[in-house]
C-alpha cells in the first residue's frame, strides 16, 4: 500500500473520513502518541529493574531516536511482536471507540 493512502484508509476504516485536514492531522499525532507510550510501557514492564535502570540512563544520555531504535532493538529481543501487538490494540481500541 501506498504510504500516501495509510492516513485515509486509517480514517476510511475507523468512519472519521469527514474530519477536517486539521483534525486529522491532530488525531494521527494523538494516536501517534498514544501508540508510542503503549509499546514503551511494555518495554519497561519486561525489564527487569537492573534493566530498567540502564534503560533511563541511556535516555537521560541519548536524544538521537535512531540511535534509541538501535538500543532497544539489542535489549528487547521481541521488540517487533511488541510493536506489532501494541499497534494491533490501539487499532482495535479506536474502531471500538468510534463505533459508538
Amino acid at each position: 500500500m501506498n504510504q500516501e493512502n495509510k492516513p485515509d484508509k486509517i480514517f476510511e476504516g475507523l468512519g472519521i473520513e469527514g474530519l477536517s485536514d486539521e483534525e486529522k492531522a491532530s488525531f494521527l499525532a494523538k494516536a501517534g502518541e498514544l501508540l508510542q507510550k503503549r509499546i514503551l510501557l511494555r518495554i519497561i514492564a519486561s525489564m527487569d529493574e537492573k534493566e530498567q535502570e540502564e534503560f533511563e540512563k541511556f535516555l537521560e544520555e541519548e536524544s538521537d531516536q535512531e540511535k534509541i531504535n538501535q538500543y532497544l532493538e539489542k535489549k528487547v529481543p521481541n521488540l517487533e511482536e511488541i510493536i506489532e501487538e501494541e499497534t494491533e490494540a490501539v487499532r482495535k481500541d479506536l474502531s471500538e471507540f468510534f463505533e459508538k
